[in-house]
């Protein structure tokens, strides 16, 4: 789901100038294992990923620590690639 939305804060009220994406990205693991995991991009003007592009993101089981970054297909490992096409 892509969304460009008005940022607010933990406390619901409206960040200025702040707008965001949020997206359920379907990622597989190194270990062939697949999870959905919630991804904003955020800023004063957030670009939005780009439909059908490969993204790498670093996640614990709380938040994404790192990403979404977006990655050419030779770049991932093959094992990775071959669960994506599951």
């Amino acid at each position: 789901m892509l969304l460009n939305l008005q940022l607010k804060d933990d406390s619901g009220k409206t960040v200025t100038n702040m707008y965001s994406y949020h997206y359920q990205l379907n990622v597989v693991k190194e270990d062939d294992s697949h999870q959905v995991v919630p991804v904003e991009v955020t800023g004063e003007n957030p670009t939005p990923l780009t439909p059908n592009s490969y993204v790498k993101v670093e996640f614990n089981s709380k938040r994404v620590l790192k990403g979404p970054n977006t990655v050419s297909k030779n770049q991932i490992p093959a094992k990775v690639l071959a669960g994506l096409d599951k």
